[in-house]
């Protein structure tokens, strides 16, 4: 039994996979009338780009959290240095 996900752009005709598998990989969705298979099985997500502004904010605070962590195991490793006799 196959289950229809949606329509083929070649001939109009039902788009099916099966509704039962048994195997590691997912079965491609494949056109029941012409046999063409689809190109991707993901949708397509309609998105926007960052905003620049937003986007240098975002490195200037990890470069702030990077220094800030840095400088504290540079203080730690020479306390470990200065301990050694």
């Amino acid at each position: 039994m196959d289950k229809t996900v949606g329509r083929c752009s070649q001939c109009g005709g039902n788009v099916t996979v099966p509704s039962e598998w048994l195997g590691i990989h997912p079965p491609v969705p494949t056109c029941h009338s012409c046999g063409a298979q689809a190109v991707s099985r993901l949708p397509i997500i309609e998105t926007e780009p960052v905003a620049e502004a937003n986007s240098v904010g975002y490195l200037a605070e990890f470069d702030k959290w990077t220094n800030n962590t840095r400088s504290k195991l540079d203080k730690i490793y020479n306390l470990k240095e200065n301990s050694k006799p």
